[in-house]
């Protein structure tokens, strides 16, 4: 498990996972492969292994990576 917070503005490069995860958090917008996700609170999203993603904070954003 992992815990990762990103400030109101900022932007997590993007990059790929060598494996699936699961991600609760705030406020943000996921950009998985060719797909956008406006991901609030309360939601859940699979990030499957080896696919390219990138994470921008709309509020101060924090989520749990689960593995």
């Amino acid at each position: 498990m992992a815990r990762i917070g990103i400030s109101s503005g900022n932007k997590r490069a993007t990059h790929k996972a060598p494996v699936e995860m699961q991600m609760i958090g705030r406020w943000a917008k996921v950009y998985l492969e060719n797909e956008v996700f406006d991901f609030k609170e309360h939601s859940s999203l699979h990030f499957p292994a080896n696919k390219t993603h990138s994470i921008e904070a709309i509020s101060d954003f924090k989520m749990l990576l689960i593995k």
